[in-house]
This record gives C-alpha cells, sequence and structure tokens, in this order.
C-alpha cells in the first residue's frame, strides 16, 4: 500500500460514498474500488461494507483508521523535515537599509556557501509583515521599531546608529 493509497482510503472513510470520495479525489470511482480492494489484499481483512447508504468502515476498518491517520501524519511530517530549507535566511530590509547591510550579506555569503540568503527591501506594509513573520529577520529603522508593540519578537540592536533587527521568538 502507498501513501497515495491511504489518503484514499482516509477520504473514503471521511465520505462513507465512493462516488463522492471519487469526485473529491478527481479519480474513477473503479480505480477507487480497485484501491480499496488491494488495501483489504493486503491486510486480508475486509475495511469496508456497501450498505444502502453508501459504504461504511467495518469493525476491523475502524480499527485500522487511527494507524492510517498516524501513516498519512507521519508521511507529512517526513516531508515537511525533508523539504525544509534550513540553510536558507529570509531578511526583510527597511527601504534603504539594504545599502548598509549588502557588505554583511556578502560576508555570510563567503562565511557559508550553502547558505542562502533572499533579501526584500519592503515600505508600504513594513508592520504587517514583519507581524505576519514573513521574514527569518527583519532590520529597520528606529523608527519603525518604535511603532512595535509586540512581546513576540527580539529586539537587536544592529549597528551605532538607528537600525534595528528583529527576530521572531
Amino acid at each position: 500500500m502507498n501513501f497515495e493509497h491511504i489518503h484514499f482510503l482516509l477520504e473514503l472513510a471521511e465520505h462513507s460514498s465512493i462516488s463522492s470520495a471519487a469526485k473529491k479525489l478527481h479519480i474513477s470511482q473503479p480505480s477507487l474500488t480497485m484501491v480499496i480492494k488491494k488495501a483489504e489484499e493486503e491486510l486480508n481483512v475486509k475495511l469496508f461494507e456497501r450498505t444502502y447508504s453508501g459504504i461504511q468502515l467495518t469493525e476491523e476498518g475502524h480499527q485500522a483508521l487511527p494507524y492510517l491517520r498516524r501513516l498519512h501524519q507521519t508521511y507529512h511530517e517526513m516531508m515537511e523535515v525533508l523539504n525544509s530549507n534550513e540553510d536558507k535566511l529570509v531578511l526583510g530590509l527597511s527601504a534603504g537599509i539594504l545599502y548598509f547591510v549588502n557588505p554583511m550579506i556578502k560576508h555570510l555569503k563567503t562565511m557559508f556557501r550553502s547558505f542562502q540568503i533572499e533579501s526584500f527591501d519592503f515600505q508600504p506594509n513594513l508592520l504587517e509583515t514583519i507581524q505576519d513573520r514573513q521574514f527569518d529577520l527583519t532590520v529597520v529603522t528606529y523608527e519603525q521599531y518604535t511603532q512595535l508593540d509586540n512581546k513576540d519578537f527580539v529586539f537587536i540592536p544592529f549597528m551605532e546608529g538607528k537600525i534595528i533587527c528583529i527576530k521572531p521568538k
């Protein structure tokens, strides 16, 4: 049984109807019926039974359901971990700040060859983008910093003058 089949079985259990589950999954009813048959053969139990109102889980199907959900969740968690890019830093910059931090960015790129930095020089919705946590690190002016009233961020004086780094806690 592959991940896609597990997903199909979970959808079928949720919808209690082969036709509505097949429609949601964008597959044909015979294809979904074949997935059920193969899963039942592989597990050597009957997972679903047809009723007048559609299809329902058997007792064994109810027993299998939490395991199928766990497998589905674990698969998604694994994919998140494997696809996460921990060597990437998304840096938000207040308008005009790039000039001051560009030497630091160049230095980081030479020190950490696999380290990627995406910088965005933004102004219009500065406070909203910080609050929405769109950046791993944000460099702003002192005046912009004073407009933020949020205890969910760490404020780090960055250089002499009035430039501040903001990092989510």
